[in-house]
Formats: C-alpha cells, sequence, structure tokens
C-alpha cells in the first residue's frame, strides 16, 4: 500500500469517527458511501 493511500484511510478513518460522535445515525450511511 502506498504512503498517500495509508493517509488517506487515516483521514478517512478519522472523518467518519468525527461522523460518529457528531450523528450515530448517519454513520452506517457515511461508512457505505466511503465504500
Amino acid at each position: 500500500m502506498t504512503r498517500l493511500k495509508m493517509v488517506t484511510l487515516h483521514m478517512i478513518d478519522d472523518y467518519q469517527r468525527k461522523l460518529d460522535q457528531l450523528d450515530v445515525l448517519e454513520s452506517p450511511v457515511g461508512k457505505w458511501a466511503i465504500e
């Protein structure tokens, strides 16, 4: 895996964590959108 991809995945994971804190109901929707 490239360094850029690892950083991108980390940013997505961090962003997803913020979504979980903001609105638990929208969390699964965000995960589906990313995938």
